[in-house]
């Protein structure tokens, strides 16, 4: 298995939005969720990848326009993600495309970061 297949393999078995239970049982994450994901750190072995928790697009937030936008980028960036998305699904293109990008500008890899949406340009519209 190949490092982005083995990352992205992880993160769909290890990512989650973690709310906090406020005193009403309500959930309580003020907009902001988190997974765990390959940290860009060169020096860890790529069978013993060091992950950390990093702050991630909610699901709720990811939109078609968003995927859409981030589709174009993967495109001028030299990348394959596949045809525009249709839906708020990610595509296995799409997921790979992603993974090569943030190998590439050593981002955190597995999940579409905060981080990847600030080099990204598109932090602003979260």
């Amino acid at each position: 298995m190949n490092k982005i297949s083995y990352c992205f393999l992880l993160v769909l078995m290890l990512s989650a939005c973690h709310t906090t239970k406020n005193n009403t049982g309500a959930a309580d994450t003020a907009g902001k969720c988190f997974a765990k994901v390959m940290s860009h750190d060169a020096s860890q072995s790529e069978d013993n990848p060091k992950m950390e928790w990093q702050e991630v697009v909610c699901e709720a937030d990811i939109t078609v326009a968003l995927l859409r936008d981030i589709h174009s980028i993967l495109v001028k960036a030299g990348l394959n993600p596949g045809p525009h998305p249709m839906g708020p699904e990610l595509t296995p293109a799409f997921t790979e495309a992603l993974g090569v990008y943030q190998i590439k500008n050593q981002l955190p890899q597995g999940h579409l970061d905060m981080e990847t949406m600030a080099h990204m340009g598109l932090a602003s519209e979260m």
